[in-house]
């Protein structure tokens, strides 16, 4: 494990380098995309995005699989997190975790189930808990959480709806640039 501990984490950030591709692709930036905008997207997904996308999920399902296979069941790996940092339900609670902190110490809880918001009331995916409050168990639910996260993307793929991008209101979304320069009133509501 010790000497080819990296090669999972490198694998990762070649997963990672494919979804900034994605970014840029939609909004020019890879990090910060400012893709989300009052009243709607910035612009139209380009063509072919989708499609990547869903090969994408298909692919990086089985890259998941390996990413485990390496770490996983492997001895020296579950001697340095089985039993180590130990949080209980009760303390997890009190002292305020959240997500796979609070989860991976057998509180079943996830913000999109107990309060959806977008189209997270839509979706279906399964919320991952773990049972012994170790750092192992949070290992296992991060992984539990990426194909979560594919069966999300799918999911949204899938039930992603045609039509406008932004809002026909004035009051959310500015007019066009060529617009603006027109006429002033072109602001106005």
């Amino acid at each position: 494990m010790d000497v080819g501990a990296s090669t999972p984490f490198l694998w990762a950030f070649e997963e990672r380098e494919k979804l900034l591709e994605f970014y840029e692709r939609v909004s020019g930036a890879r990090m910060h995309a400012s893709f989300i905008r009052p009243g709607g997207v910035a612009q139209d997904l380009p063509l072919g995005l989708c499609i990547d996308i869903d090969s994408f999920t298909q692919q990086f399902a089985s890259r998941i699989d390996e990413l485990e296979e390496m770490s996983t069941g492997n001895r020296i790996w579950k001697q340095r997190l089985v039993d180590i940092g130990t949080v209980t339900a009760q303390q997890a609670k009190d002292w305020g975790f959240s997500g796979v902190m609070l989860r991976g110490s057998g509180v079943c809880w996830d913000l999109r189930k107990a309060a959806p918001y977008d189209v997270h009331d839509q979706l279906d995916p399964d919320i991952p808990v773990g049972t012994r409050g170790d750092r192992y168990d949070r290992y296992c639910i991060r992984i539990e959480e990426m194909r979560q996260s594919v069966r999300i993307i799918v999911q949204c793929l899938n039930q992603m709806p045609s039509g406008m991008i932004k809002a026909d209101d004035r009051k959310l979304c500015p007019p066009s640039r060529s617009r603006m320069k027109l006429s002033m009133e072109s602001c106005a509501v």
